[in-house]
């Protein structure tokens, strides 16, 4: 086996010197394969197992410097995934790497600058846009990378803007409600609200504190409601109030849907509802219970 060695030195020597013009110029395949060559021959030969050290060694800080260098590149780039991919893949080639601290911490920061100058130009967009929901999202989006960045008055201001329009949807889709006194002065409560939030800047809201303006003012109105019975019969309406038979009285009430019940002990009770319109100033009703119940509208 020595003699063997020693009768292939020349061989393996050339193999070797192949190699080594291969790893100067980066070719670590054809190095490797070279190298391999001669280690087939002779495995303990010193130079060849330096030699395939040194292949290692160097394709190893090879391939970590052209991670790095595309590490910054998509830094630039402001691809952020694909750095971070690439820096995975660099730690596990040198984690003990300085440089990998130095390229850790410019990713971080390059990240972060991107993020916010991001975040504050959709917030100041959305809010020019009185998309006032999507602004305090990118608002939130800042507050999570450093709550010391966010101006507490422009986020109470956003905050104040989402819960006026969250009590303004309730009222604008369901008026009736305001027939309620408790209602109307909720409404009447957030139109102060949007008052103090509105300005010349804020279009929409302006033109939504008119409307709810103009639905406090229709359901403020007093509608007078005239009864006429035939002195026998009861009426109730629902969470108002109960009366006792009458001939003709009148109430007023403010715009609203209302049920109207009349009842007589020993015939079936008529219950009917009403929606009474604020473009009206009166309405009249019999009310009246002989051999059947009746609720009826006298006047369209």
């Amino acid at each position: 086996l020595y003699i063997s060695k020693i009768n292939n030195r020349s061989e393996i020597e050339q193999y070797n010197l192949i190699a080594l013009e291969s790893l100067k110029k980066n070719k670590f395949e054809s190095a490797r394969e070279k190298n391999n060559l001669a280690l087939n021959l002779d495995n303990q030969f010193a130079q060849t197992l330096e030699l395939k050290l040194e292949i290692n060694k160097k394709e190893k800080k090879f391939n970590f410097t052209k991670l790095l260098k595309l590490i910054y590149q998509a830094v630039d780039n402001n691809d952020f995934d694909l750095a971070k991919d690439n820096l995975s893949k660099a730690i596990k080639l040198m984690p003990t790497s300085q440089e990998i601290i130095q390229v850790q911490n410019t990713l971080m920061l390059a990240e972060r600058k991107f993020y916010i100058e991001k975040y504050e130009v959709e917030k100041n967009k959305f809010m020019l846009l009185e998309k006032w929901t999507d602004a305090i999202n990118a608002l939130n989006k800042l507050k999570k990378i450093n709550p010391g960045i966010i101006n507490n008055e422009e986020e109470e201001y956003l905050l104040s803007v989402i819960k006026f329009y969250k009590l303004w949807n309730i009222h604008k889709n369901q008026p009736n409600r305001l027939s309620s006194k408790e209602v109307l002065e909720e409404a009447d409560n957030n139109y102060e609200l949007g008052m103090n939030l509105s300005s010349n800047k804020t279009k929409q809201l302006n033109d939504d504190l008119i409307e709810i303006k103009t639905l406090i003012e229709e359901y403020s109105r007093r509608i007078t409601i005239t009864f006429k019975s035939n002195n026998q019969t009861y009426l109730d309406i629902k969470r108002f109030k109960k009366f006792d038979p009458f001939k003709e009285f009148s109430i007023s009430v403010r715009p609203g849907e209302y049920t109207f019940i009349a009842k007589k002990t020993g015939i079936e009770a008529k219950r009917k509802s009403f929606l009474v319109s604020p473009n009206v100033s009166n309405l009249s009703f019999y009310i009246g219970c002989d051999f059947v119940c009746e609720v009826i509208k006298l006047n369209d």
